[in-house]
Order: C-alpha cells, then sequence, then structure tokens
C-alpha cells in the first residue's frame, strides 16, 4: 500500500511543478470504464487530493469550475449562480472536511431534473437514453 502511494505521489510531480507555475488542473478520472464505476469517483478525488497536496476545497474547484472552463463548458456549468445548469450532488457530511463524503449521496439533479433521491436512481439524466 505504502509503495503505490509513494508510486502516486511520484507520478504526480509534474502536475505540481505545472500548478506552482500557475497552471489550472483539471480533475477527472476513468469512472464509467470497467472496473472503475462511476460511485468510486471520490477515490479518484482522494488520490489528487494526496499527490497533488492540496486541499479538499481546490480538489473540488478542479473536478467542477476548472473542469468546466476547461472543457468550454463553463458558461452553462461549472459553479451554482443564475443561469447556469441546476447540475448539483448533496451528499450526507461534509466533503471540504473529508472526500469520502461524497461517496455518500442524498440528491442529484441534472439541469434542475431530480435524477437521484435518497441515493436511489429515480429518472435518467436529460438525454441519456438518447
Amino acid at each position: 500500500h505504502h509503495d503505490a502511494l509513494v508510486a502516486l505521489y511520484r507520478k504526480y510531480a509534474p502536475f505540481r511543478a505545472l500548478r506552482a507555475a500557475g497552471v489550472p488542473i483539471m480533475v477527472s478520472s476513468d469512472a464509467g470504464v470497467r472496473l472503475t464505476p462511476f460511485r468510486h469517483f471520490w477515490l479518484s478525488l482522494q488520490a489528487y487530493s494526496f499527490a497533488m497536496e492540496v486541499s479538499a476545497a481546490e480538489t473540488l474547484r478542479g473536478a467542477t469550475s476548472v473542469a468546466a472552463a476547461g472543457l468550454g463548458l463553463d458558461a452553462e456549468v461549472g459553479v451554482v449562480v443564475p443561469g447556469k445548469r441546476a447540475d448539483l450532488l448533496v451528499v450526507a457530511g461534509d466533503p471540504l472536511s473529508d472526500l469520502s463524503d461524497l461517496s455518500r449521496v442524498h440528491l442529484v439533479l441534472c439541469d434542475g431534473r431530480v435524477v437521484v433521491e435518497d441515493g436511489r436512481l429515480v429518472a435518467p439524466a436529460a438525454g441519456a437514453l438518447s
């Protein structure tokens, strides 16, 4: 386990240097592909926070507003403000204190539409089946 953490930390050295130089770093994962379920995305965020030596808040910005800007979607998503799509994740706990709280999903809204409630899928996200 220790060797894997050391290897991960070393692997991220170039990204830490880019961040130190002021380059915005998006957080992503392979969530959704075989053997990497979406429900484990929080693990990717924890690994990023550790390897990049950043706070949970900066990690969450990297997965939301920074990612939206990097993908050219920041006019639509990335932050919760009037005029942008209401894509929200509501969890039990405080992910700013403990990123693992992201695994405790209570509610998910996609473009203002409830798709997960009380941790259960209640409707597909708009366009998910098209």
